[in-house]
């Protein structure tokens, strides 16, 4: 997608929960908080150059955003969040541990 090449898998750090947002088609949505109850999601690491990270940002429609996301080792990077006020309505899949999952859990 815009000239993005696979880098890797792996996880945020355990600060965030995850939903899966009231739109059409269904997206997924991760909001970093600050209080008890946040996990670990799966995620992945896609490098793009800047003329295709400035295409992504621009086809990026509300309640999606993109915001840095801290990953379990400690990096920062920019990547997929929720805005404010995107989880009404919203169904909280924190468990699942990543859109993968629930998916392949039937949903």
């Amino acid at each position: 997608v815009h000239g993005g090449r696979f880098v890797e898998r792996t996880t945020t750090a355990a600060s965030y929960r995850f939903y899966r947002l009231a739109t059409d088609p269904p997206k997924p949505g991760l909001v970093r908080v600050s209080d008890p109850g946040g996990a670990s999601i799966e995620v992945e690491v896609w490098e793009l150059d800047d003329r295709g990270f400035a295409r992504l940002v621009s086809a990026t429609l509300p309640p999606l955003a993109i915001g840095s996301v801290q990953l379990a080792d400690g990096r920062w990077l920019p990547g997929f969040v929720c805005q404010a006020g995107g989880t009404d309505r919203a169904e909280d899949i924190t468990a699942h541990g990543g859109w993968r999952a629930y998916l392949q859990a039937g949903a």
